[in-house]
């Protein structure tokens, strides 16, 4: 990676393996052989999927893994959980397959309806109102009202053009508010992984 920007050597080493790092991530998911209960944390919001998209690996089981995570609410949670406390994990991996190129380029038709049905039927925020899910609801619901400005998003009562506006303004006003203030949440070390 290279840049017009002088940055310390530390950190230009790290933009360097920024490449490596990523594929190395997208390997480990792809490849572990994790016991049972962590094997299918790896398929409960698609993150397996989307590392097999980003691998061009296993295609069609990444697409039939991104149709049971688009179909969230129509399935029993495979923990017995409630389906509304972490349907923001599933949108944001859904919006990742759709909006990232070397990802959706490999969706098959059926995934993309799913996906779609999945946004435009479905009220997918989180009962859970930390900082972590609001600000996931809202970057998907964003990123899917940007790919659908004029349909309607039936749980919101609103066009895609509308969420938009406003999703854009809050998530706006919510960085700004924080760069001033402070991350609450976020700032927890239980949500930290540092990349050195």
């Amino acid at each position: 990676m290279t840049t017009d920007t002088p940055f310390p050597a530390n950190v230009l080493a790290c933009l360097d393996g920024y490449d490596t790092r990523c594929r190395h991530s997208l390997l480990a998911v792809a490849e572990a052989d994790c016991p049972p209960r962590t094997q299918y944390g790896k398929h409960l919001y698609g993150i397996l999927a989307i590392a097999k998209l980003a691998l061009s690996r296993d295609l069609a089981a990444a697409n039939e893994e991104l149709r049971t995570v688009a179909a969230w609410f129509d399935l029993p949670h495979p923990t017995g959980r409630d389906h509304l406390g972490e349907c923001d994990f599933a949108a944001i991996k859904l919006s990742l397959a759709w909006h990232h190129p070397a990802l959706n380029a490999h969706l098959e038709d059926d995934t993309r309806t799913a996906i779609r049905r999945f946004f435009l039927t479905q009220r997918f925020h989180s009962m859970y109102p930390s900082e972590n899910h609001v600000l996931l609801f809202r970057v998907s619901r964003l990123l899917m009202a940007q790919a659908f400005p004029r349909e309607l998003f039936a749980a919101y009562e609103r066009t895609g053009e509308e969420l938009y506006a406003e999703d854009r303004q809050w998530l706006d006003d919510f960085i700004r508010f924080r760069a001033a203030r402070g991350w609450g949440e976020f700032d927890s070390t239980g949500y930290l992984l540092p990349d050195w």
